[in-house]
């Protein structure tokens, strides 16, 4: 598409576009400033809140892990292929 363009608005194009990466190199590099997060909270209050998530969740579940065993022929079924 560029080959198509006069040599003249190839050479207006060429100068938009380095005009253009010189923008967004600075915006790149500028550096942004965000404010402090306040500090955490660990009272009375956030112990409360803690307890009462830990209420919502359940009980945990039984043990560290799980093991899964699958048959061999699951890796070459029709559903891992997008066919089925």
């Amino acid at each position: 598409m560029i080959d198509r363009l006069s040599r003249k608005k190839r050479k207006a194009m060429q100068a938009r576009m380095a005009e253009l990466r010189s923008r967004f190199k600075a915006q790149q590099t500028a550096e942004t400033t965000y404010p402090a997060p306040p500090p955490g909270r660990q009272d009375a209050v956030f112990e409360q809140g803690v307890e009462w998530l830990d209420r919502l969740a359940g009980t945990p579940f039984p043990g560290e892990g799980a093991a899964v065993h699958f048959t061999d022929d699951v890796w070459k079924s029709e559903a891992r292929s997008g066919h089925g």
